[in-house]
């Protein structure tokens, strides 16, 4: 590890999945906001993507891309200085994401049992 706090179970909350999705996608979005508020970029912000590092953590890193960047494609990853990149603190959405994770699986388990699945992984490159 990495030496990070990292919640590994969370009791139910009585909000539904929907409220809890919905809270912690304000919840992102407002930190999103505020790092790219806090950050020092010497050019304006232009386009903003939101990468994912896994199909299991759903906190994402801020690419922006400013004025001087030059973006060929539309998969920033590959374009944009990893310098430039914003890391949000995995612990800021705890243990609410830990629970929406486990509901998320506890739900995708239920639909799944005695049926084979296909996972589809979409990639920007």
């Amino acid at each position: 590890m990495n030496g990070a706090k990292v919640t590994v179970f969370a009791a139910r909350s009585k909000s539904g999945l929907k409220e809890l999705a919905a809270g912690l996608s304000e919840k992102i979005a407002s930190r999103t906001l505020e790092a790219l508020s806090n950050a020092n970029y010497s050019a304006p912000v232009q386009v903003v993507e939101l990468s994912f590092r896994s199909v299991s953590n759903y906190v994402p890193i801020i690419i922006p891309a400013t004025e001087q960047d030059t973006v060929s494609n539309m998969c920033f990853a590959l374009t944009i200085d990893q310098k430039s990149w914003i890391e949000l603190n995995g612990e800021d959405f705890e243990p609410e994401m830990e629970e929406f994770l486990e509901r998320m699986s506890t739900a995708e388990k239920g639909r799944t049992d005695g049926h084979k699945t296909r996972a589809r992984h979409f990639a920007c490159c």
